[in-house]
């Protein structure tokens, strides 16, 4: 498995918890549970691995996108990059 396809699957794993953090945090209508604090608290903390899986997968693709690009492997594409990621 090559590091591009790592990343793919990165991205996709980070989606699909963040599927499954949305239908519990909702809920879901066909999941029999009632919302409660603990439900939420853990809805949120595993939101939050599932975007971070996301940004950290889509950083590094972007990244090694502009090395294909010949953008140069320094500070001025990294900060690029980042400013990238905060506003789209």
């Amino acid at each position: 498995m090559g590091k591009a396809s790592f990343l793919v699957l990165l991205a996709l794993f980070g989606s699909l918890t963040m599927v499954v953090t949305l239908m519990f945090l909702g809920p879901a209508t066909f999941i029999p549970i009632h919302t409660s604090y603990g439900l939420i608290i853990a809805s949120m903390s595993l939101g939050g691995f599932s975007y971070g899986f996301n940004v950290v997968s889509s950083f590094a693709r972007s990244h090694a996108a502009a090395k294909v690009l010949d953008y140069p492997d320094d500070l001025h594409t990294f900060v690029m990059l980042s400013g990238e990621k905060i506003w789209t």
